[in-house]
Order: structure tokens, then C-alpha cells, then sequence
């Protein structure tokens, strides 16, 4: 699957950790020796525990889970704050 930036940019970034919205793409983190995506950045919320830069949520690649038409699906884990699960029942956020 092919994608421009321009339409990564209007999607959606979703944490599968906890179901919360992390913001729109907001820039990309390329190595430019190997042309490569690094990280998503993501502009971030005072007080956000993460990876954080300069007030940004940098999501490495590694952490990009899917690219589907709406959303972009990451896990980020560090970023949660969800309620643990109840025995035999969903995650509660």
C-alpha cells in the first residue's frame, strides 16, 4: 500500500493499549541515510508520561501496529491509562 503524507497527516493515531486518540501525524522522523520512517510524531499533551520531545509524542515504527483508511493503530503501552480488566470482560478506559 502506497500513501502520501498529506493523507497520513488527516488520519486519526488510535492506542490499542487503552482505545484513546493521541492526536493527528503532525510530522515523521526519517533517516535520511536510508530513507526510512523512524518515528510518528504526534503533537503532545502537558503532563503526557512517554516518549516526549520538545512538548511531541515520538512514535517509534517499530510501534505502528496498522494503517488502515481512518486511523493509523499503535501500541504504546507507556502512554495508557486505562483501568485494568475485569475477570472475562473488556478493558474499562
Amino acid at each position: 500500500m502506497l500513501a502520501k503524507a498529506s493523507e497520513l497527516r488527516m488520519l486519526d493515531i488510535i492506542n490499542l493499549t487503552d482505545g484513546r486518540r493521541l492526536g493527528s501525524l503532525y510530522d515523521l522522523d526519517i533517516d535520511m541515510a536510508t530513507g526510512r520512517v523512524r518515528a510518528l510524531i504526534v503533537p503532545g499533551e502537558s503532563g503526557l508520561l512517554g516518549m516526549t520531545r520538545g512538548g511531541e509524542i515520538e512514535i517509534p515504527w517499530s510501534r505502528v501496529r496498522k494503517i488502515g483508511v481512518d486511523v493509523i493503530l499503535v501500541e504504546m503501552p507507556e502512554l495508557g491509562q486505562g483501568v485494568a480488566p475485569q475477570a472475562g470482560g473488556p478493558s474499562v478506559v
